[in-house]
């Protein structure tokens, strides 16, 4: 049996593409991450920035994943995407 779970994770960049985020999050969570996907994105022309936000969706076909394990990812993600 697998559990999927999904995650809304808002990203604020000033150079990184949408294409660097996903490829950062996939090499983070390696086979824990399923999918990730773009839903929205907003442009600050006055301050040259760019947020966006991912819904990445975990998925084990060994086990349930804890909500410590999809908090850690999270937070890695978080740490190397804004850097």
């Amino acid at each position: 049996m697998s559990v999927r779970t999904s995650s809304h994770i808002h990203i604020h960049t000033y150079t990184h593409t949408h294409i660097h985020s996903h490829m950062q999050v996939r090499s983070i969570g390696g086979d824990l991450v399923e999918e990730v996907v773009l839903v929205d994105e907003f442009n600050n022309p006055k301050k040259g920035k760019t947020s966006n936000c991912f819904r990445i969706t975990y998925r084990s076909m060994e086990r349930s994943l804890t909500d410590e394990e999809i908090n850690s990812i999270q937070v890695r993600v978080c740490v190397r995407v804004c850097e």
